[in-house]
């Protein structure tokens, strides 16, 4: 009766307790395997030794989360200290942690912990599984940060996780995510310095799907394609607030993509954020688009990328190949080689409401934007083209046997036709303001005058109070109905009082409002 007795007691105290702690000293166990094995569903693992295991985790409902300075400090939940580090070392051929199995919907939990030394980081296989990162770095692996594939599995990634110096000969450094998985990224997590062939921040595809809300996807690097993101075949990546595209880099001679590589009628959405300081050594420093990927950006800031070749903010390739950009700004990018935007192969691109300038383009063929191929097409809607370097004497726009429309824009790029148009393009250019008329055709409506910029020498595009560019269009052009606005997201058609130059909206980027001017004023008095 008595041993009855003393069962039952540790059993309620085990129920009550709801977690086990792990680490040398007096805590329940030595290892997480074991306390896995026995059935423990909380984890609390103590910082003072590094776990040497390749943890497996099959149909379980699972909470491990480390930081915990010792065995006592685990049982009252002070996790203040670093991380808890688990190491594959023992067995670097296998998965850090590995996820499986799909008899039920599991719930798995990882939070302060460093996963480093395995195959991967985290290893999810046709699991039907929620996972939850926060906290934890995943780094020094010679596969994946977080391998995930198949399966209903839902991946959330948050707080101070980092994704960092996982270096192999494969895809998706920081994140591999394929075959319906969904992986959510949320500020301020890192995906940085990752190595790899395709993808060296992220690899996406097979209708997986990566949603990043305000992540960085900063400094990595693939020999072949995507040295920050590489999206195919269905694959879609998503942003929602702020995330940055920074200083990653394609790094071969025959490589694509040093930002963003999509192909395949893979998906991306870009809202806010920066697409900034990424290389290619060959073609698209900022973005590669092919083979019927579509691509949106909105007010993102495309600066400062670079290109030997074709590309250094944008190559958009191939028939069924969009881009568009609203409220986009794109700024000191460069190539070299070639155009720092060409539009080949039957390509659209849509710009509305953006502003172009202080790009670079040495190469003495071509202009500052190249189209290629009989239905290549450009599309300029309400953008401003301006203050861009480019050679003596070379154009603003190539356009060979293609399609481009310029409607309410401006285009003043001082000494510098407009258009080099060779095999018979079609054109079309109307209520437009330009430095120079002689490369239009006859037909097209244009004003060769000063925009009048407030500060071009400061970069301030914006209309001053007198520019011809107010009022000047009596019809409204529009591409996306998504993001009305100019670039500073103020509706178009403001018809300033006074202002007589035959219509209600401004051309270029910027449509003027004078209510600023009121409403200092009312204030002043």
């Amino acid at each position: 009766m008595k041993i009855i007795s003393i069962m039952l007691l540790a059993i309620t105290t085990f129920q009550l307790q709801a977690f086990v702690t792990v680490g040398d000293g007096n805590c329940d166990y030595v290892l997480i395997q074991k306390a896995l094995d026995e059935g423990a569903t909380e984890l609390r693992v103590v910082n003072n030794k590094t776990y040497e295991e390749n943890l497996i985790l099959d149909d379980i409902d699972i909470s491990i989360s480390g930081g915990y300075q010792t065995c006592e400090l685990a049982v009252q939940g002070v996790a203040d200290g670093p991380n808890s580090v688990i190491s594959g070392a023992l067995n670097p051929a296998q998965p850090v942690i590995s996820i499986t199995g799909a008899q039920q919907q599991s719930i798995v939990s990882f939070d302060q912990l460093t996963l480093s030394d395995g195959s991967e980081g985290i290893y999810s296989n046709s699991a039907d599984v929620t996972i939850n990162v926060d906290d934890t770095v995943i780094t020094g692996n010679t596969g994946s940060g977080l391998y995930c594939t198949g399966g209903s599995s839902l991946v959330s990634i948050t707080g101070a996780s980092e994704i960092s110096q996982n270096i192999f000969d494969g895809s998706g450094g920081g994140l591999f995510v394929s075959n319906l998985c969904q992986v959510d990224v949320y500020s301020p997590v890192l995906i940085s310095e990752n190595e790899v062939s395709m993808g060296g921040g992220v690899y996406a595809d097979q209708g997986a799907v990566v949603n990043l809300h305000g992540a960085v996807i900063e400094n990595n690097q693939a020999s072949a394609a995507g040295g920050g993101i590489y999206i195919a075949d269905q694959g879609t990546v998503l942003t929602s607030t702020q995330s940055q595209v920074l200083g990653n880099l394609a790094v071969t001679d025959t490589n694509f993509g040093g930002g963003i590589f999509a192909i395949g009628g893979s998906n991306i959405s870009f809202v806010g954020g920066l697409i900034q300081g990424n290389h290619s050594d060959f073609d698209g420093g900022g973005l590669y688009l092919a083979t019927g990927a579509q691509v949106n950006l909105h007010g993102v800031s495309l600066q400062d990328n670079s290109a030997l070749h074709h590309g250094g903010a944008f190559i958009a390739s191939d028939a069924g190949t969009t881009l568009t950009l609203t409220q986009t700004s794109i700024s000191q990018n460069e190539a070299p080689g070639n155009g720092v935007g060409d539009i080949i192969f039957g390509a659209t691109v849509n710009v509305e409401n953006s502003l172009i300038y202080q790009n670079m383009t040495t190469n003495e063929s071509f202009g500052l934007f190249l189209l290629f191929g009989g239905d290549s097409n450009l599309n300029l809607n309400y953008v401003t083209i301006t203050n861009n370097t480019i050679p003596a004497s070379n154009e603003v726009i190539s356009v060979n046997g293609s399609l481009i429309s310029a409607l309410s824009s401006i285009i003043h790029n001082e000494g510098h036709p407009v258009f080099n148009a060779t095999n018979n393009p079609i054109l079309n250019v109307n209520c437009a303001i330009v430095n120079e008329d002689q490369s239009f055709p006859a037909d097209q409506t244009v004003m060769v005058t000063d925009p009048m910029f407030v500060d071009p020498s400061n970069d301030d595009y914006h209309l001053q109070a007198n520019s011809p560019a107010i009022d000047y269009c009596a019809d409204e052009v529009s591409l996306n109905v998504e993001y009305p606005g100019d670039i500073d997201g103020q509706l178009r058609g403001y018809d300033v009082p006074g202002v007589d130059n035959g219509g209600i909206y401004d051309l270029g980027a910027d449509e003027y409002d004078n209510d600023l001017i009121f409403e200092s004023g009312f204030e002043i008095n």
